[in-house]
């Protein structure tokens, strides 16, 4: 989100909108020099399964 510069509602309004283009997030690498490589991936899929049960 800070390397884009995209803001976690405009996240969340992706998401919400576009099941496909959520896909397509997940599937992008992620990485953040201040953590794991392993690590960061698990904290971004746990932040979509929560913005998924918050839509639920």
């Amino acid at each position: 989100m800070i390397e884009a510069g995209t803001s976690p509602s405009t996240y969340w309004t992706i998401l919400r909108h576009s099941d496909e283009r959520a896909k397509k997030l997940l599937s992008r690498e992620f990485r953040d020099v201040q953590r794991e490589v392993n690590g960061t991936e698990s904290v971004l899929g746990t932040y979509f399964v929560t913005f998924h049960r918050i839509m639920q």
